[in-house]
């Protein structure tokens, strides 16, 4: 997914200057920089991966930004289950995690314990019902709503959509408490 692609899916989580956000299930940073980006060097981004190889890509690609590119990226090689205590968050992205889970709703119950009153999470996924091996559990657009609910966020949006090269789309979403 190119970088203009990304910025459309993360617009629908309205990241602003200054909060602080976490990236769960950040792989090699792809979208966790461009977040850094947008929230600024008033903010701050904690990016989550159990893939200690990723995390090197990420951190390797923090080295080369410029000074001024944006917010704090704290990494963490962890379980998205179990992400380790994190700051009040404004947002948490969950880019393209839930569909790896069995359990999609207990995830989205430690994002919105880690939010803030007003915090959002924003969801990222394919737009699919058919499993396959890279999508063992997917959430078509339609179903995240009531998964939402049921881990206590008041309101879902479904925004953004982008093609995608694995199905007929990838959506962006925004939960809110």
């Amino acid at each position: 997914m190119d970088r203009d692609a990304r910025r459309s899916l993360l617009s629908i989580g309205a990241p602003r200057p200054g909060e602080t956000w976490a990236d769960l299930g950040c792989g090699d940073g792809g979208f966790a920089l461009l977040l850094a980006e947008e929230i600024g060097p008033s903010g701050q981004v904690v990016a989550i991966d159990q893939d200690a190889d990723a995390i090197r890509r990420l951190n390797a690609a923090l080295a080369r930004r410029p000074q001024d590119g944006g917010a704090r990226v704290e990494t963490r090689i962890a379980n998205a289950a179990k992400p380790g205590a994190l700051p009040t968050l404004d947002g948490m992205l969950l880019a393209n995690i839930l569909h790896a889970c069995r359990d999609a709703t207990a995830l989205l119950r430690i994002a919105h314990a880690a939010l803030g009153p007003a915090g959002r999470a924003l969801v990222i996924e394919y737009d699919r019902a058919d499993a396959n091996r890279w999508v063992p559990h997917p959430i078509p657009a339609e179903a995240l709503p009531e998964l939402a609910r049921g881990a206590g966020f008041a309101e879902v949006e479904v925004g953004a959509r982008v093609p995608s090269a694995f199905g007929p789309a990838i959506y962006a979403a925004v939960a809110r408490k």
